[in-house]
């Protein structure tokens, strides 16, 4: 690998689950990759790669349904302040220090609570 790279996120997802009685939530389990690329060579190299459950409000529209906010199994990618990768999991506390040729560097926890998505919380989303 050279030295210009880029990092983007790969999604797959699997068949849906099955959807949650009166909750307004559908289940779709996801495999989601981190990927740095070269843009001078095209080498890509996975840095990440999890099975993220995903939930997701199911909005009405049009007759059909489709898909709203997903309330787990976020990835966010940045660079860090001394130009590394930087990968948090919204499941996790954890955010986690790459190089840019995909070695990990270190991790850190983030002080953030979890919080469940209740049925009340779909209520207002709903609404809002």
């Amino acid at each position: 690998m050279t030295g210009t790279k880029i990092a983007y996120l790969s999604y797959q997802f699997e068949e849906r689950g099955p959807a949650r009685r009166n909750t307004g939530l559908q289940s779709v389990p996801r495999t989601t990759r981190v990927v740095l690329k070269d843009i001078e060579d095209g080498n890509e190299r996975v840095v990440l790669s999890r099975k993220i459950p995903s939930d997701f409000i199911m909005m009405k529209a049009g007759g059909s349904f489709s898909f709203g906010i997903d309330l787990r199994g976020g990835v966010i990618i940045a660079r860090s302040a001394d130009g590394n990768l930087a990968v948090g999991v919204s499941n996790s506390p954890n955010v986690e220090i790459y190089d840019l040729e995909g070695k990990p560097l270190r991790s850190f926890a983030l002080k953030n609570q979890a919080r469940p998505a209740t049925p009340d919380y779909i209520d207002r989303f709903k609404k809002a």
